[in-house]
């Protein structure tokens, strides 16, 4: 018959259906009942952290109760995240998140979490945690810094991340934020909190240990990034590769690095890995050697916060001269 469709013409729009009717029952299953395994799922506490070492801690913490999402893979500019639709989803769903504060995410976050439109994480509320509370921030420009302009860090530096006894602190308040939301957990957290710490205590000691042998050496880094791995392990901070952020050398400049590398008998030139090369250009005529690092950790980062820390003491002491 003319205009009639064939059995072969008749399966796309089956599949169509079939599949519009999956989607209504899954909104259907959402709305009046889960089933148990995404009902078990769910029971668990949405994380979201703005960077992988505040994931790595929530996990440690969390265990089992917590399912945690990084919006940061570790290795870009924390400062200058691109918002995408992943971001936004995940913030969308959380019923904590968890920050490093000190205007590290300053530039990205609020407007994320003004499309989220979910309640329980907009500051001031207990989802949303600042984990940089009761860390004491170095380097806090003065007054005549900040007329300058040009400093990225206008409320201290945010890289407390380096610093192992620091990250101790951070964890209390991971914890916090957990307790907040889950309080029937509070036992399992605090005991899965104080195994952490024991076992950060004593990576503390070891890694003062294997590190001590270059307390008050120098080093040059890229730019104003591990204060506070110099101030952990008594080492000294004599210059910065760039004069602003993002801004590379004058020649003029950069001879005066080289010069200071020699003068102050740096050890280090410490970099992110797509300022290898030019890090190496201050090396010249002295014994210093460049450390490429990324200043966070993975968020596939074998053994969580605490490898990432033995990562970077391997490749300080690993180098020639310590």
């Amino acid at each position: 018959m003319t205009g009639s469709k064939t059995k072969g013409d008749l399966r796309p729009s089956i599949r169509r259906r079939s599949l519009l009717g999956g989607a209504f029952g899954l909104a259907v299953a959402l709305s009046f009942g889960l089933p148990a395994e995404v009902a078990h799922a769910r029971e668990r506490v949405e994380v979201v952290c703005t960077i992988p070492d505040l994931a790595h801690l929530a996990k440690e913490i969390g265990g089992d109760a917590v399912r945690v999402t990084a919006l940061t893979s570790g290795n870009e500019d924390f400062h200058a995240v691109r918002p995408r639709p992943r971001l936004l989803v995940a913030l969308s769903r959380a019923e904590l998140l968890l920050t490093v504060g000190l205007d590290l995410e300053h530039s990205w976050l609020p407007p994320l979490l003004q499309s989220a439109s979910n309640e329980a994480i907009q500051p001031g509320r207990p989802g949303h945690v600042d984990v940089s509370s009761g860390i004491e921030a170095l380097e806090v420009p003065c007054e005549s810094e900040a007329r300058a302009g040009g400093h990225l860090h206008m409320k201290g530096n945010p890289h407390y991340n380096l610093s192992p006894s620091r990250m101790r602190i951070a964890s209390a308040n991971v914890l916090g934020g957990l307790l907040a939301v889950r309080p029937e957990s509070r036992s399992m957290f605090e005991e899965r909190h104080r195994d952490f710490c024991r076992r950060l205590d004593a990576k503390i000691e070891e890694w003062t240990l294997r590190m001590a042998p270059a307390r008050g050496a120098a080093l040059i880094e890229d730019h104003k990034t591990w204060a506070y791995f110099a101030d952990e392990f008594d080492l000294r901070i004599v210059g910065e590769i760039e004069p602003k952020p993002g801004a590379d050398p004058s020649p003029r400049q950069l001879a005066r690095l080289i010069e200071l590398s020699v003068r102050e008998e740096v050890r280090w030139v410490v970099c992110r890995p797509e300022l290898e090369i030019l890090a190496r250009k201050i090396t010249r005529g002295s014994e210093a050697r460049v450390l490429a690092l990324d200043a966070a950790s993975r968020r596939d980062e074998k053994g969580g916060y605490i490898g990432f820390i033995d990562r970077i003491v391997e490749a300080f002491v690993g180098s020639a001269g310590t």
